[in-house]
């Protein structure tokens, strides 16, 4: 989603994705720096718009297999809603704390939510 865009590096407005995600810089620039066991694992980058039935199936299969019961989901906002119902629905995390966050701005922005 948003949260993980990055200005386009061949010009122009499409913003891409980039190789590390906005939630590992965030945990980065932590202060105090954390130290907690943090796991990073890119499920699907893509507009949330594009999110199909298949990648909430993947999605509610790594929360369900995730060693992990807190887990948190960067996601696009406009179809951030039905994703988590379908996890919701799908029982993937029973047992687990799952949030769901987006932003309206890519995390690369330097006045970001």
């Amino acid at each position: 989603g948003t949260i993980d865009k990055e200005y386009p590096r061949q010009g122009g407005y499409a913003f891409e994705f980039g190789e590390t995600s906005a939630a590992a810089r965030i945990v980065e620039r932590m202060v105090p720096p954390t130290s907690l066991d943090v796991a990073f694992l890119a499920v699907c980058q893509k507009d949330s718009t594009e999110i199909t039935a298949a990648d909430r199936v993947l999605l509610s299969n790594a929360i369900r297999t995730a060693p992990n019961d807190r887990i948190v989901v960067t996601h696009g906002t406009d179809t951030l809603i039905q994703s988590a119902q379908f996890v919701q629905q799908s029982h993937a995390a029973t047992g687990k704390r799952v949030v769901f966050t987006g932003a309206v701005q890519p995390e690369r922005f330097r006045d970001s939510d």
